[in-house]
């Protein structure tokens, strides 16, 4: 009966974790935790669940005597949390919405206060993910790929300029901008070397 014992609680540790475990066993990564209500997916009916947020992502339960939530949204498919404004449909106090690539989620806080404090806890979580600072790289990185070559790269632009200017099929005002930056580049590039023999 012993090693059928043992052999059971082997089993049991081999099981994979369920997600629900972080809020018990690892409370540091609750961020924020309470009820609001919800607005389903299907029926549209609104209930009150117990939401969990934490370091990875926003769970909702039943009930805040659940170990198993209802569902899990993943903090990096967020796109979007933010008020709801009273001009948009669903007039409801406290609303506010997370929007992912696939679906737009309605929930309702209790108060203003709450509705305010679940924006800036999930907005804060999902920077923390993400990292400070990577939307600006994004954005610089995207520029420097923009950036026309004749800025960056002017001798290969040059050599790709003479190479236009030599094929005759080609009569188009780019080619007169292109006979300018040639001379342009001819005198920046050729001038250090006459003055030298010069002197």
């Amino acid at each position: 009966m012993r090693e059928q014992h043992e052999g059971q609680n082997d089993a049991d540790k081999r099981k994979p974790q369920p997600y629900f475990l972080s809020r018990g066993g690892q409370d540091h990564s609750v961020l924020k935790a309470g009820f609001c209500v919800k607005q389903g997916a299907v029926m549209k009916t609104w209930k009150r669940r117990w939401f969990l947020l934490d370091e990875n992502a926003l769970s909702y339960f039943k009930s805040d005597l659940e170990r198993e939530p209802l569902r899990a949204i993943p903090l990096k498919e967020i796109h979007k949390v933010q008020e709801c404004k009273q001009s948009e449909p669903m007039m409801r106090d406290n609303l506010f919405e997370l929007v992912t690539g696939f679906r737009t989620f309605y929930v309702q806080a209790d108060s203003p206060e709450e509705m305010h404090s679940w924006i800036k806890a999930i907005s804060g979580a999902i920077v923390a993910q993400r990292g400070p600072g990577r939307s600006a790289n994004s954005i610089r990185q995207t520029r420097r790929l923009s950036t026309p070559c004749i800025e960056r790269y002017t001798p290969f632009c040059s050599f790709m300029s003479t190479y236009v200017l030599q094929n005759k099929s080609l009569n188009s005002p780019f080619q007169n901008k292109t006979k300018h930056h040639v001379i342009l580049q001819n005198k920046i590039i050729v001038t250090p070397i006459v003055t030298g023999s010069i002197y």
